[in-house]
């Protein structure tokens, strides 16, 4: 077993986890606004019905794309926590 690799191989993957997490920010913001943008659409327009149901799978999909990006963000949250406290002096 090859400790300095292992250690290596830990950080890498640290750093990783903290890109996906700013992307996962972004990524959501993104998604944001494109849900904002159909809520508008709904407001400021009329809409037949043919295209409503277009403009509700839409959301839909949005959501669940929304939904995915927050999960693995919480989840990365909750392991950020977590490594705090064990890269603490008294652990």
């Amino acid at each position: 077993m090859n400790v300095f690799e292992n250690i290596k191989q830990a950080i890498a993957l640290l750093e990783t986890n903290e890109q996906h997490f700013e992307e996962l920010i972004e990524l959501q913001s993104k998604t944001d606004k494109k849900i904002d943008y159909w809520l508008h659409y709904i407001e400021l327009n009329n809409i037949k019905v043919t295209e409503s149901y277009k403009i509700i799978k839409e959301i839909k999909r949005l959501r669940e794309e929304r939904r995915k990006y927050k999960n693995e963000f919480e989840l990365i949250k909750v392991f950020k926590d977590n490594e705090n406290k064990m890269a603490n002096a008294s652990n």
